[in-house]
């Protein structure tokens, strides 16, 4: 960053790294440059010397994307009596590409390096997808407690719905034996809303591998929830995707 300076004059608390040391100090610690932006990585691209990608693609879209640091700090310093009257900071502004490449001004440090991956958030997916509703079929069979399948699986449905907006809407059937569509009170599919969001993730964190495997039930349930839901009338209009 080459013209570091501190937010309004004092730290501000989500730019503040504390391996960074103070703010306050020569350090990167709480400061930013609204002159430029900064690039981040997945860190299994970054497979270049000092941690650069090799990726052409990736390469490509970090390199077109730089223009947009002129319009950037035009945007910035248009909005900056707007945000300011408000007791605030102008917004941060992104650019993410499908290869992984994220630009975000204004250039900041991040707290560890490679461990963000802009495709992986809500804002992103609901602007590279749009609206939609979602149904995971989850095999709870114990044939999923072997190499540890059942935890992977967990992992897996907790991310995807980890993603989904308010403008989607979620279903989870889990089947064994039997099969058990996770529906609101009134067996409709959820809304993705925060508060959905966190119960469905405890739902799946307590899922269980035990008993046989009937997946035709499981295809049954869950597209008897989406057709139940869509005579309703509250399921998304754009996709739908099991």
């Amino acid at each position: 960053m080459p013209n570091k300076t501190i937010p309004t004059g004092k730290v501000t608390p989500s730019y503040q790294i504390d391996a960074c040391g103070s703010s306050q100090s020569p350090s990167c610690g709480g400061l930013w440059d609204t002159s430029v932006s900064s690039v981040r990585i997945p860190a299994e691209y970054a497979t270049g010397p000092e941690g650069n990608p090799t990726d052409p693609k990736i390469v490509e879209s970090i390199c077109f994307s730089r223009y947009l640091d002129e319009w950037f700090a035009q945007k910035h310093a248009a909005d900056l009596g707007y945000w300011r009257s408000y007791g605030v900071e102008p917004r941060s502004m992104y650019f993410g590409s499908q290869n992984g490449a994220f630009r975000i001004y204004p250039a900041r440090q991040s707290e560890e390096c490679g461990t963000y991956d802009h495709r992986l958030r809500p804002w992103y997916v609901a602007g590279s997808s749009g609206p939609k509703n979602v149904v995971l079929i989850l095999d709870t069979s114990g044939s999923m407690s072997n190499y540890n399948r059942i935890g992977l699986l967990k992992q897996v449905a907790q991310r995807i719905v980890s993603t989904l907006t308010v403008s989607d809407r979620i279903l989870i059937v889990s089947f064994s034996g039997t099969a058990q569509p996770i529906t609101t009170s009134d067996g409709y599919m959820f809304q993705a809303t925060s508060e959905n969001k966190e119960i469905l993730a405890t739902l799946i964190d307590d899922l269980k591998a035990e008993g046989s495997t009937n997946f035709y039930e499981a295809f049954d349930q869950a597209f008897d929830v989406v057709e139940k839901t869509a005579e309703k009338e509250i399921t998304a209009s754009c996709n739908t995707a099991i």
